[in-house]
């Protein structure tokens, strides 16, 4: 931690942290400066080092580092998937400082007080990408350039002459930061990753899978198999594959509109039209569980008395779905009276009064 720094997304003065990467025979470093503490920071320092440096080092000591290390041991590391991922890509290997030995860290200084001491502590920044572009500038003219208290020897020049060269070239395409997690799958289907959402069949409800994401695809595992893919959506959002649901749920789990007129059209002419009625305009979502009412009372009375119902109700202008089961309960669907009064251009009127009826002055 190094202090504080004002963050203009929050709007407001957060902590930051420094990734700091020392080149163990020159000593040379780079800073990278962040809000946060987790695997995408410090996967997104080793590109920004990897960047500076022009190249990484084939074996990488990692001390004291949680995101990256989830378990640090003598013989049996645990080290993040996501790491070791990134490790793979870029060609290097991963070597967990061995914690609580005097000699299992690597063979560098006490950085971060160094470089909150001479680089951030008593100064002012615009913002984090200020912060970093500056901390660039500082390994570079000033910590670079200083001699070494135990080396005796100015790091970049050992690094310009002696060290660059052996490093693993550094492969500017960017790396898509991949993300690993455990989720469970809930009752309705789906699993929550990222702030998102995302659909299972029916047989792995209950259970804990694997779930592995990047900016492109989310994938998901059980027991080391593949058994979906789906495309990542932005948090907040979903991906349901409407075939994860049983057959028997799929009507109503689709919000289709052209599939609930069908099915009201295969049951009779009458029902089809009037669920195409309500479903028309552009949002027709709105009604859909109108649409779904409408089928429910088809199967549980019959189609012709179901028709007359909707032939009522259209005559009537009745579209609200409980007035229309009445309608059912009530067993009045052909009882229809004939329009008392229509004007010239067909137009019913349920009231015709004299004008004088709407007078409310009346002597």
């Amino acid at each position: 931690m190094l202090g504080k720094l004002y963050d203009k997304t929050a709007d407001k003065y957060r902590v930051v942290h420094a990734l700091v990467l020392t080149l163990c025979y020159s000593r040379h470093m780079f800073v990278y400066i962040t809000f946060k503490q987790d695997i995408a920071a410090v996967i997104a320092g080793f590109e920004a080092a990897g960047a500076y440096f022009g190249g990484i080092t084939l074996l990488v000591i990692v001390d004291n580092c949680k995101p990256a290390i989830k378990r640090p041991d003598r013989t049996d590391p645990v080290i993040n998937r996501s790491f070791l991922e990134y490790a793979q890509f870029r060609g290097f290997t991963v070597d967990p400082a061995n914690v609580g030995h005097a000699k299992g860290g690597p063979i560098v200084e006490r950085m971060i007080p160094y470089v909150r001491d001479n680089f951030f502590r008593g100064e002012k920044f615009i913002d984090i990408n200020d912060c970093n572009s500056r901390a660039i500038t500082w390994c570079t003219s000033i910590a670079g350039t200083r001699i070494h208290g135990t080396t005796g020897k100015v790091p970049i020049i050992v690094f310009e002459e002696t060290e660059k060269d052996k490093l693993i070239a550094f492969g500017y395409d960017r790396y898509d930061i991949a993300l690993w997690a455990v989720c469970k799958v809930h009752p309705d289907h789906h699993i929550r990753f990222k702030n998102s959402l995302y659909s299972l069949s029916t047989k792995y409800i209950g259970k804990f899978i694997d779930v592995r994401g990047d900016s492109a695809l989310v994938k998901i595992y059980h027991n080391g198999a593949l058994i979906k893919v789906h495309k990542t959506v932005e948090a907040g959002k979903r991906s349901t594959d409407f075939e994860d649901y049983p057959q028997e749920l799929i009507p109503y789990t689709l919000r289709n509109p052209k599939y609930q007129i069908s099915q009201g059209y295969a049951k009779s002419q009458t029902i089809g039209a009037f669920i195409e009625e309500i479903l028309s305009g552009p949002y027709p979502w709105h009604r859909l569980r109108s649409a779904q009412k409408i089928l429910r009372l088809a199967d549980k009375y019959d189609t012709e008395r179901v028709s007359a119902a909707l032939i009522k109700a259209k005559a009537y202008s009745i579209y609200d779905m409980r007035r229309i089961e009445n309608i059912l309960k009530n067993g009045v669907e052909n009882d229809v009276k004939e329009p008392e009064t229509l004007l010239d251009n067909g137009v019913q009127l349920k009231f015709l009064r004299n004008s004088s009826s709407f007078n409310h002055y009346k002597s």
